[in-house]
């Protein structure tokens, strides 16, 4: 919110005495010390709650963060009430009076005389100058760039063992209709499968849930949103996992399937306000962005109408298929839960995903980061690779490689063979998607698959490497120090070593305080950073010509 909201209802013959003695209280209030010091002390404790919220609010909040201009998280807050005083308060309601750029909402049994007089009745109480144009507070959204951006953040509270990822997708920096008509139709068509997947039969977690976002001057976008006690690194590849395996399904739909989709939402587009209240926020939603599109359900169900499987098929392919040509921007937010391990920033530098993945599931097996290190396990998949074929990774596969990891996990039980026999029969008997374990290790051998040979087995065509993996990259093969990442500028020439545009945009990366991944995705830590150095979108617009009556 970038100022003050205030909504009143009721029989409209005394809504305006209402809204009277509202603004009378707001610009004459007087400040009593003791009740202040309550107050500050109710909203320092609600910051302080939501810092310790559930790890999907927070990562929720973070990600809301990251997509808005004008968004604060909840420590900002706490932080900044430290400098809020009395006087400071005084000063800002007298302030706050003296120049206002008014947005009304006058919706019920009032007609345009009476509506236009209250919106001249409020500017002459409150004795308030207009603001000018230029002075304008306008929403904007960060636009970030096609990748896969990672945020690892820290516990957020010592007792609660729940970690939580959140993934959204992006799909274009621009706001088109279009744009939005497809993530709503292909929202619609995953959601429920998603959950059952993730939520019923891998029993990731309790909460699971996914939805479009299609807010005005927003890229139009699709959120994957996970809570579980499993480390937030296997959660985000089964998320990818997830959007590989659907690509053959969404390929496979009928036409009856598709129309079925493409009419319940149409439906659900059309249906009329419930209430005055629901009327109300439809509008307001269009004042406060400043786009002023009254008429996109109806713009969207044209749009709806005229799309056939193939839009799908190839809109699908180019922002929701997890692959080195996706078009897609990945905005992930991984909150750690206080009994997960949060790798460093020089362990995601070096190790793939699914290496630090396997460490969490074996570390819910009673092994700790010290007993099997991310090193130790990552010669594991090399030796493995030594002895099986992984140039076409097949589920069967799995099956020859738990051998070797019993054979790797033996020493590590030596004082506790009673739990080395219990790994062996949960290895063995539970191949399901419950097996976190076996998952885990199937997850492995497929990225050493994928970087050192490039391979897509979901699609049984070659891929190309992500950019910078090599066969004696520090990724599932040789391991190899780690170089920095800023270019050293020549004494002589004054010119950066990096020539190629590719090449030089990775250094504005790590500039920016990304750490590039072996397989080819870009992780940070610093939030604040990372948006203070990003691309915003424009102002807003209305895709109508605004013609004003008065």
């Amino acid at each position: 919110m970038d100022g003050m909201m205030i909504s009143v209802a009721g029989y409209n013959d005394k809504l305006w005495d209402l809204l009277k003695l509202i603004l009378e209280g707001m610009r004459d209030f007087e400040f009593d010390e003791d009740r202040y010091k309550v107050n500050l002390r109710e909203i320092s404790l609600r910051y302080e709650n939501q810092v310790h919220s559930e790890p999907f609010k927070h990562a929720n909040g973070v990600t809301n963060f990251l997509k808005f201009d004008l968004q604060w998280r909840s420590q900002d807050k706490l932080d900044a009430i430290e400098h809020v005083s009395l006087d400071l308060l005084r000063r800002f309601v007298d302030d706050i009076f003296r120049q206002l750029y008014v947005q009304m909402l006058v919706l019920g049994n009032y007609s345009e005389n009476e509506a236009l007089d209250i919106s001249e009745k409020v500017m002459k109480y409150c004795s308030s100058g207009r603001l000018s144009e230029p002075e304008y507070v306008v929403p904007r959204c960060l636009l970030h760039p096609v990748g896969v951006y990672s945020l690892q953040v820290d516990p957020q509270s010592e007792k609660n063992v729940n970690s939580a990822v959140q993934r959204t997708i992006f799909t274009s920096n621009t706001d088109s209709p279009y744009y939005k008509a497809m993530v709503d139709l292909i929202s619609n068509i995953v959601s429920e499968p998603l959950f059952d997947q993730l939520r019923t039969k891998e029993q990731l977690g309790y909460i699971v849930s996914s939805g479009a976002f299609i807010a005005n001057g927003a890229p139009p976008s699709l959120y994957i949103l996970v809570q579980s006690e499993v480390n937030p690194a296997y959660v985000d590849l089964r998320i990818s996992s997830f959007l590989r395996a659907y690509s053959p399904i969404i390929r496979s739909l009928s036409q009856a399937e598709f129309d079925h989709h493409v009419n319940s939402l149409i439906v659900r587009r059309l249906q009329n306000p419930k209430c005055i209240n629901e009327e109300s926020s439809r509008f307001w939603v269009q004042i406060h962005s400043k786009f002023y599109d009254f008429e996109w359900r109806e713009v969207e169900v044209s749009i709806l109408k005229s799309l056939t499987l193939n839009d799908l098929f190839a809109f699908w392919d180019r922002y929701f298929l997890p692959h080195p040509n996706s078009k897609a921007s990945h905005l992930v937010v991984s909150v750690h839960s206080s009994f997960v391990r949060k790798p460093t920033t020089l362990e995601l530098q070096k190790y793939p995903q699914s290496i630090i993945a396997l460490q969490g599931c074996l570390a819910k097996e009673g092994l700790s980061s010290e007993l099997c290190s991310l090193k130790s396990l990552n010669a594991l998949i090399l030796d493995i690779a030594s002895h099986l074929d992984l140039v076409k990774l097949l589920p069967s596969t799995i099956d020859d490689a738990i051998p070797y990891l019993i054979s790797w996990c033996t020493p590590l039980y030596d004082s506790n063979p009673d739990q080395l026999d219990a790994l062996k029969s949960k290895l063995v008997s539970n191949t399901g998607p419950t097996n976190y374990l076996r998952t885990a290790l199937y997850m492995a051998l497929e990225e050493y698959s994928y970087i050192n040979h490039g391979y897509d087995h979901d699609h049984d065509i070659p891929s190309n490497k992500p950019n910078g993996i090599s066969d004696s990259s520090p990724s599932l093969s040789t391991p190899a120090s780690l170089k920095p990442t800023i270019p050293t500028v020549s004494s002589n020439t004054g010119v950066s070593k990096y020539k190629d545009p590719k090449q030089f945009e990775d250094t504005i990366k790590a500039a920016r305080g990304l750490t590039k991944t072996p397989s080819g995705s870009w992780v940070f830590t610093d939030a604040v950073k990372y948006k203070n150095t990003s691309v915003i979108s424009s102002g807003p617009f209305s895709f109508h010509p605004l013609i004003p009556k008065y």
